[in-house]
């Protein structure tokens, strides 16, 4: 058996904080690699390249929830949650 697709989801924020309105429109606007469209899904999602031409998908929430997808093994998605 081989693990091919994880997912994550880990706290940005400590102690239950929320990002404020205008430190979560900041970083979708100024982020690398982001998309905001809250007509259309109302977190930010950031896409992480990891090797060549496999990319991993962040939704960071305003709430501070980050859920990563789209990871290959464990062991990645770690090492990714630690470079957000």
């Amino acid at each position: 058996m081989q693990i091919e697709n994880c997912t994550a989801v880990f706290k940005l924020l400590p102690y239950n904080k929320r990002f404020s309105y205008e430190n979560f429109i900041q970083l979708a606007r100024h982020g690398i690699n982001t998309e905001y469209n809250p007509r259309r899904f109302h977190s930010i999602i950031m896409r992480v390249r990891h090797q060549e031409y496999k990319t991993t998908a962040a939704l960071i929430f305003q709430s501070g929830k980050v859920v990563l997808t789209g990871v290959p093994n464990p062991a990645l998605a770690n090492r990714m949650a630690w470079t957000l």
